[in-house]
């Protein structure tokens, strides 16, 4: 299992990319309108944040503002109504195979064992599918080394009822890696869990990205779980989401559960909540006037 308090050696890919390099995912000016005419709504609007690759960015914000939206535009699962999204230097028009994504609801399926559930990408998403039945032996071995990692050795017989809310949650994050994606999407992946079980993940996510180094974009209500784990916090404004505010986390890795405690880890949180608090009260364009 993995051991998150561990000392890792430093590792220049813990670090984004450098100033100058193109970045693996890229939103220009985009904004996103659900319906027509009147009963249009404004869902995103003028949206451009630069992801580097290996990044870790977690989007934070009021209900309602678009975040989610976002990782959906990312995935090409939603198209943009205007503006341009990038992923590895191509416009985004379609479903991307290069794309992790783990969502609130582990979503596995009951029909399915638990090691059946973490291999389903290799068996849906090209070019994996095509040489799923030559490899199977070799894939069964990688999902069971990848359950084993978080802490869920021997459980691939079992079926999702018969796990834990965590525990599905673990499961459903070596789905979202079992193909090696370039990006994982996070769409409050912890958020139904208790706290203990949520930090306790936080930890496991935390050192799957360091040992696979994929770029990552969070979505969190949780401020603790966007400093803890992100390299940068971006703040989204209330509908339409824009934003409003960016802070850089430089706490060094591997963070801590007791970092969260510190004195600079409180002043971050409580500038990120009264950034949110002001936007959502009195709109962005009251926040961006601000010092």
């Amino acid at each position: 299992m993995l051991n998150p308090e561990a000392p890792v050696a430093a590792d220049p890919l813990d670090a984004p990319a450098g100033a100058g390099s193109p970045p693996f995912l890229a939103f220009q000016d985009v904004v996103i309108e659900y319906g027509r005419g009147a009963n249009a709504t404004l869902a995103v609007d003028g949206i451009s944040l630069d992801v580097a690759d290996g990044d870790f960015v977690a989007l934070v914000g009021p209900s309602g503002c678009g975040k989610s939206t976002l990782l959906k535009v990312a995935a090409g699962l939603v198209p943009t109504s205007s503006g341009t999204v990038l992923l590895g230097g191509e416009t985004v028009t379609r479903p991307q195979k290069n794309v992790g994504m783990a969502f609130q609801s582990a979503t596995m399926l009951p029909w399915r064992t638990t090691l059946r559930n973490v291999l389903l990408p290799l068996q849906i998403v090209r070019p994996h599918r095509s040489k799923f039945r030559r490899e199977k032996a070799a894939n069964i071995k990688k999902a069971e080394a990848l359950l084993a990692s978080v802490g869920l050795r021997g459980v691939g017989s079992k079926y999702p009822w018969q796990l834990s809310g965590g525990m599905q949650q673990r499961a459903s994050l070596c789905r979202a890696l079992i193909h090696e994606p370039e990006i994982l999407l996070l769409d409050e992946p912890f958020g139904a869990l208790d706290a203990f079980t949520r930090e306790e993940l936080w930890q496991v996510l935390q050192q799957l990205w360091q040992e696979k180094k994929p770029t990552v974009l969070l979505v969190t209500h949780d401020l603790r779980e966007a400093i803890y784990l992100a390299n940068r916090v971006v703040v989204m404004s209330a509908r339409p989401g824009r934003i409003v505010h960016e802070e850089r986390i430089d706490f060094p890795r591997p963070r801590r559960l007791s970092m969260m405690f510190s004195a600079e880890a409180g002043a971050i949180m409580e500038r990120l909540r009264g950034k949110i608090d002001h936007v959502s009260l009195f709109g962005d364009e009251a926040a961006a006037g601000e010092p």
